[in-house]
């Protein structure tokens, strides 16, 4: 793919996806892992008029269609220098941030550190740690031994 296109026209004249391509390297996992300039991450191009660009958005634009206003490309591949148009999508910023947070969270637990099922019914979610369920089974065994260890301190030694 690199190097299919040889134009020797200046940088400007060929096409951004011309150029963007000259700058990629294909991976295993079919990434077209963009070698040019990066921001955050990011690959950045000059496109046809001289403007800083992200590449990813210039090849999804020119390859897949325009992205909508208030959208955002969200990388299915979660490699942010790949720039392969079927590994990006344009999504709202909203659903951006929940792949994104659902991707690094990794799969939700389904059960307590001591094995009890997180079930609706058995878990919830306090006001004070809104990221974590508890378990209702572990938070009442907690209680409990609060409760004991008070009585413990209250009553007097013999």
């Amino acid at each position: 793919m690199a190097g299919e296109f040889t134009s020797l026209a200046g940088p400007r004249a060929r096409s951004v996806v011309d150029r963007i391509l000259t700058l990629v390297v294909e991976d295993d996992n079919g990434c077209w892992q963009f070698t040019g300039r990066r921001s955050l991450g990011y690959p950045q191009i000059s496109d046809e008029l001289g403007r800083t660009v992200r590449a990813h958005r210039a090849m999804y634009e020119r390859r897949v269609g325009p992205i909508p206003d208030g959208y955002e490309v969200d990388h299915l591949c979660f490699n942010r220098s790949c720039v392969n148009p079927a590994h990006l999508e344009a999504v709202t910023p909203e659903e951006n941030k929940r792949r994104a947070v659902d991707h690094y969270r990794g799969p939700q637990r389904t059960t307590c550190v001591n094995g009890h099922d997180l079930t609706p019914e058995n878990c919830y979610v306090p006001p004070s740690h809104p990221t974590g369920k508890v378990c209702r089974l572990c938070e009442l065994e907690r209680n409990r031994r609060r409760r004991a260890a008070a009585r413990a301190r209250r009553s007097p030694s013999s």
